[in-house]
């Protein structure tokens, strides 16, 4: 039995390009002052990425006010265009000032 060939992800536009970068720009520049989006993702390895969490927080030391979650199965959520726009969306809907992430993917076991 032949195993299948691993998924490829498909050329992403333009205006999905913009989505990605943009939440890469605004992680670059750091702390600028509250309230502050954290960009988190999982998977099932360290490679994948499946799940999105962004949560804000509204002032300094505060917890977590609001929270949205992306999911994808199959392939990496960070290459999902809709999801790319929809976070960006979502950070400026809430006049969000720093945006904090971290390259790494967390695993969840299954």
């Amino acid at each position: 039995m032949m195993s299948a060939a691993p998924r490829q992800e498909l050329p992403m536009s333009r205006k999905a390009t913009w989505f990605r970068d943009r939440l890469k720009k605004k992680v670059k520049q750091g702390f600028q002052g509250c309230p502050i989006a954290t960009v988190t993702y999982y998977g099932p390895d360290g490679k994948t990425a499946s799940k999105v969490a962004v949560g804000l927080v509204l002032a300094e030391g505060g917890d977590v006010a609001v929270l949205e979650r992306w999911y994808r199965h199959g392939s990496d959520i960070r290459l999902a265009p809709a999801v790319n726009e929809a976070s960006v969306h979502f950070i400026q809907r809430h006049g969000v000032k720093s945006v904090l992430s971290s390259d790494r993917i967390f695993w969840l076991p299954p």
